[in-house]
C-alpha cells in the first residue's frame, strides 16, 4: 500500500495564549518604536508572556521573540516561567523559519521544566518538518505521557498514518476526537485513516463532521470528491485511492 500525507504544520498556543490581556502599554505594538515605554519595561514576566502569545496569534513573529525574550532577562523568574518564555519564542523562531534557534529555545525550555508537556509536542512537529520521524514520535509520546491532550494525540495520528500504521492512526483520532470533538484535523485523519482501510462509508462521514467545523478544509473537500468518482464508478483498486490521498493541515 503506497499513500502519501503531507502535514502543513500550525503550531498551537502554549497554555499562556488563553490569558492574554492587556497591559499599562495601551495600544503600542510590541516591538514598534513606542514599545519600550516604562509601562512595558515594568510589566511582570507573566504579561510579557501574554502578549508574546497574543503576537503569536497574530503572526507577528519578531513581537513575539521582543516579548519572550525580555521577559527572559528578568531576574528572579521561576524556572516554570522560563520555560513557558522559552517555549513561546522557540515556536514563533520555528514559524519564521528559524528552526535552528527553535530547536535551541526548545532545549532550553526543558531544562528550564522537564515536564513541560507543550515543549515536547512542539518538538515533535519540529522534527517532522524536518523529517525525522524517530524523534518525532519519540517526543510525541513523551507529551501524551505527561499530559494527552488532542493536540498531541492528533500530531501522533498523522505520524502514525505516514509509518502506515493506519489502525493505530485510527485509534490515536479517536482519542482526539474524544477529548475535542471540534477538532477537525482529528476528523480530516479519522477519515484518511478509514478512507485507506476501505471503510469508504464512515470515511465520509468523517469528512463531512470535519466540514462542519470548518467548511474551508480543502482536504476534506478533495478527499470527498475523490469518494464520490470512486462511487459513480464503481468499486476502485484500494491501492489507486491512497496513491491520491490528499494533504492536510493539522489545526
Amino acid at each position: 500500500m503506497v499513500f502519501y500525507i503531507r502535514l502543513a504544520v500550525v503550531i498551537a498556543l502554549a497554555a499562556s495564549a488563553s490569558a492574554c490581556q492587556t497591559t499599562g502599554a495601551g495600544n503600542v505594538v510590541p516591538g514598534s518604536p513606542g514599545s519600550q515605554s516604562r509601562p512595558l519595561r515594568q510589566a511582570p514576566p507573566t504579561t510579557l508572556l501574554a502578549i508574546a502569545a497574543h503576537q503569536l496569534k497574530r503572526r507577528n513573529f519578531g513581537n513575539a521573540i521582543a516579548m519572550s525574550t525580555l521577559a527572559l532577562r528578568r531576574g528572579g523568574v521561576p524556572s516554570a516561567i522560563r520555560s513557558e518564555a522559552y517555549n513561546l519564542r522557540g515556536i514563533a523562531h520555528a514559524l519564521s523559519g528559524n528552526m535552528r534557534n527553535a530547536q535551541a529555545d526548545f532545549g532550553a525550555a526543558l531544562k528550564e521544566n522537564p515536564r513541560n508537556a507543550s515543549v515536547y509536542s512542539n518538538r515533535a512537529i519540529l522534527s517532522f518538518r524536518q523529517r525525522q520521524f524517530g524523534a518525532a514520535f519519540a517526543n510525541v509520546n513523551r507529551a501524551i505521557a505527561l499530559r494527552p491532550t488532542a493536540k498531541a494525540y492528533t500530531m501522533r495520528a498523522a505520524l502514525q498514518l505516514m509509518a502506515k500504521n493506519v489502525g493505530a492512526a485510527l485509534r490515536d483520532s479517536d482519542k482526539a476526537i474524544k477529548l475535542a470533538p471540534r477538532n477537525a484535523g482529528a476528523w480530516v485523519l479519522r477519515g484518511t485513516a478509514l478512507l485507506v482501510l476501505g471503510n469508504h462509508q464512515q470515511a465520509r462521514q468523517s469528512y463531512y463532521r470535519a466540514l462542519r467545523i470548518n467548511p474551508k478544509l480543502r482536504t476534506a473537500r478533495r478527499a470527498l470528491a475523490l469518494l464520490n468518482r470512486a462511487r459513480r464508478r464503481g468499486p476502485a483498486p484500494r491501492q489507486n485511492l491512497d496513491q491520491k490521498l490528499p494533504t492536510f493541515r493539522m489545526l
